[in-house]
């Protein structure tokens, strides 16, 4: 008989803790109550975070990072060169990882010169958001969202999640990843979609949406971590 992703159990222990913190959670502004600027920060944020989540957030909410790398200061550089050099400085400033001290082999900052370009190209930011919130699934939503360079199922979903384009769905980051773990899991096998649907029917249930979810288990990963670890320590 095949394994589940998630016993029933292990599903109820991480429902429990779900809502024992769901009054904990920062909601984040949606798309179209952001910026041209603030949705750039959010894609660069974005592909800083894969590695180390404390990158992404400094390049969405440090000043100076997030001055250094806006929309007007790089399309004040006149070559390319120049404006990768200035991606990868503020990438190495801010202590992103898998960055490769070979500025035009690097792949971050490639990938955020090539949306930049995509991006300006094309209207901006707000209008290609627009164009995404025009979709009619939240699956297609994130199939247009991975079009970004640097952009995987992860990334996409998270940033759907955070600008309020998509409810059903999770991002399976490391964190995610480490409790599942902590409850005892075993996810090693399991694809993408299998894990997401687990979570979003057994743990989300009637009473959260995956959005929530997802939200509740990483703003409070720490105090969620040591809840599963104590209640374990008990069996």
């Amino acid at each position: 008989m095949k394994r589940p992703v998630l016993t029933a159990s292990q599903a109820a222990l991480l429902r429990k803790l779900a809502l024992r913190y769901r009054t904990a959670v920062k909601l984040p502004k949606p798309w179209n109550h952001r910026t041209a600027d603030e949705l750039w920060w959010k894609i660069v944020g974005e592909i800083a975070a894969q590695g180390n989540a404390r990158a992404g957030f400094v390049i969405e909410n440090s000043y100076e990072a997030k001055r250094q790398i806006s929309l007007s200061r790089l399309k004040a550089f006149r070559t390319d060169g120049e404006r990768l050099r200035q991606i990868h400085w503020v990438f190495a400033t801010v202590r992103t990882r898998y960055i490769r001290k070979n500025v035009r082999r690097d792949p971050k900052s490639r990938a955020v010169l090539r949306n930049f370009h995509m991006l300006t190209g094309n209207g901006g930011p707000k209008r290609f958001f627009r164009r995404i919130a025009n979709e009619r699934s939240e699956t297609a939503r994130i199939q247009v969202l991975q079009e970004l360079a640097g952009y995987g199922p992860k990334t996409a979903r998270d940033t759907a999640i955070e600008l309020g384009l998509a409810k059903n769905c999770l991002a399976l980051d490391s964190r995610l990843r480490t409790l599942l773990s902590a409850v005892g899991a075993q996810t090693d096998r399991a694809s993408y979609d299998a894990v997401e649907k687990a979570l979003l029917t057994k743990v989300a249930g009637p009473r959260l949406n995956g959005g929530q979810l997802d939200r509740i288990l990483f703003q409070n990963y720490d105090k969620i971590l040591a809840d599963i670890k104590l209640a374990r320590s008990h069996h």
